[in-house]
């Protein structure tokens, strides 16, 4: 757990881009008397979002500026407000960061924040949002303790929240990201549970609109019956992985059909290994 007993200093994410030190000294001096309130636009240029770091003369004016003024809005937007920490290393390092899908959309930032609250100290909470201000369906949590992460993590993934089942993991940075999508890169499809009068012809055509298809069969017992089971093989990944995410749970025939990535031979030894030994 990182200590914060002796930091003066807040993070404030999410600002407009028109936000000044002037408007972020206005609003958290409000609390106590503050050394600097500086802004800082985001680094990348890939975002309109600033961020800035505002330094209070006491701990105990920044712990009731960060209760007070988090999520409280500055030029129409919520701020995200948590502890500073000036160590990268420790900042991208992800620890109790989780990271929250398939959220209804109606789920608000605070709606996030009391869900999780509690598992234990949140440092910041945040909704994805487009760019006209609707939510994305997912979300972050990022909680002081590593522990508290792994609690909220077991408590929630395939849990209703809002009346809708969501997926909690934990947080996997941009780079983490890159390497697992090209570790995970496929082409071939595993479907299951469809009706067994689903043909090869009606399996392709099922699955054509997601890109050109090398291959399409359905696995059938010795007397030729279907086995209700089969596989579609993709020319190119980035059509594998569409037809995955538009297809799996989808009802076909008054049946949930079931899509996955085909695992290899190698791929189903080591989950046995992982599973059973």
């Amino acid at each position: 757990m990182i200590d914060h007993s002796c930091n003066n200093s807040l993070y404030v994410g999410d600002l407009h881009p028109a936000v000044t030190d002037p408007m972020l000294f206005a609003i958290f001096s409000s609390i106590g008397r503050i050394e600097s309130a500086r802004v800082n636009p985001d680094a990348t240029g890939r975002s309109p979002h600033a961020y800035g770091v505002v330094k209070f003369e006491s701990h105990q004016d920044a712990k009731r500026a960060l209760e007070k003024l988090n999520y409280a809005e500055l030029m129409g937007r919520p701020m995200r407000v948590m502890w500073y920490e000036p160590d990268p290393s420790v900042r991208e390092a992800g620890r109790g960061n989780i990271f929250i899908k398939k959220l209804d959309k109606v789920i608000s930032q605070q709606d996030l924040y009391v869900t999780f609250n509690q598992f234990g100290k949140i440092l910041s909470c945040k909704i994805a949002h487009n760019g006209e201000g609707a939510s994305k369906g997912f979300g972050f949590v990022h909680f002081e303790d590593e522990e508290c992460a792994k609690r909220a993590i077991k408590a929630t993934n395939g849990k209703m929240i809002s009346d809708q089942i969501v997926y909690t993991g934990n947080f996997i940075t941009k780079d983490e990201r890159k390497d697992l999508k090209a570790k995970s890169k496929f082409t071939n499809c595993y479907i299951k549970n469809f009706s067994n009068d689903l043909d090869d012809e009606g399996l392709t055509k099922l699955f054509e609109e997601f890109g050109e298809i090398t291959s399409a069969r359905i696995m059938k017992d010795d007397q030729g019956n279907s086995r209700c089971f089969g596989f579609v093989c993709f020319s190119n990944p980035d059509s594998a992985e569409a037809a995955v995410d538009a297809l799996n749970d989808k009802e076909i025939n008054g049946l949930k059909i079931y899509v996955c990535k085909a695992q290899t031979k190698t791929e189903r030894q080591e989950f046995l290994h992982k599973e059973y030994v």
